[in-house]
């Protein structure tokens, strides 16, 4: 009876830790932000660093795909966050992502800043489908 118990209760444990591995962001994903009823599309390329969460990122820009920096990007378990930077004649615009990764979508929130403002968005992506995936 106790090695019955005790099977039932490391079989628990091994499917909570099994849950409890990290999210993988790697790969390319179509991000959409919600601002003020309006939505903005981009694509964002994730690549896991090999020492840890640490990301390296870009995001693609307008119809010429231009590859803009992400700044500060990570991935704890299924928490991820990153800066995008945008400098415009008028002013720099800072957009801080987060966002909960599971298995192929991203939800969250993207905080724009911009001069002495800030304003809340809603956040989702959606990871693109490569042949034979």
């Amino acid at each position: 009876m106790q090695v019955a118990t005790m099977s039932a209760v490391l079989l628990t444990l091994l499917s909570l830790t099994v849950s409890a591995t990290a999210a993988d962001p790697t790969g390319t994903w179509r991000s959409t932000v919600t601002l003020n009823g309006q939505s903005f599309e981009t694509i964002v390329s994730f690549y896991l660093d090999s020492e840890g969460p640490t990301l390296t990122a870009f995001e693609l820009e307008g119809a010429s795909n231009q590859k803009v920096a992400i700044y500060k990007a990570s991935c704890r378990r299924n928490q991820i966050q990153f800066i995008v930077v945008r400098d415009s004649p008028k002013e720099k615009l800072t957009i801080h992502y987060r966002g909960d990764v599971s298995r192929d979508v991203i939800t969250g929130s993207a905080v724009f800043e911009y001069g002495d403002r800030s304003q809340t968005a809603t956040w989702a992506a959606k990871r693109e489908r490569v042949a034979g995936r």
